[in-house]
């Protein structure tokens, strides 16, 4: 959920080695973004939300982690919390988010 519109600016070479990597091993990802432009990703299902819901803070969801990240260009950070528990509320939360966005257009 969210995240930075210049991701590639902020980093580049992380960005695409791991989009890279995702495509060719057929990774299939659900985005919801904040009012951003129509954006066509590999592999990806993507949703909006209104803008005034946007945030640079990120949060993916995998496995039995989350990883809260704030993509800035000076000292982008992140979070890794690895508990099952806390993962399966964010997967709810996600859903929930994901039924009322609207579908990419």
């Amino acid at each position: 959920m969210g995240g930075a519109k210049n991701i590639e600016e902020i980093l580049p070479f992380y960005y695409k080695w791991y989009n890279q990597k995702r495509q060719k091993k057929k990774i299939k990802m659900k985005i919801i973004f904040h009012d951003q432009k129509k954006r066509k990703i590999p592999y990806s299902e993507i949703k909006n939300l209104p803008k005034k819901y946007s945030s640079p803070m990120a949060i993916n969801i995998y496995r039995n982690n989350v990883a809260i990240i704030m993509w800035r260009k000076e000292n982008p950070f992140a979070i890794l919390i690895k508990n099952e528990e806390i993962a399966a509320a964010y997967k709810n939360h996600f859903e929930i988010m994901w039924k009322l966005a609207k579908i990419n257009k």
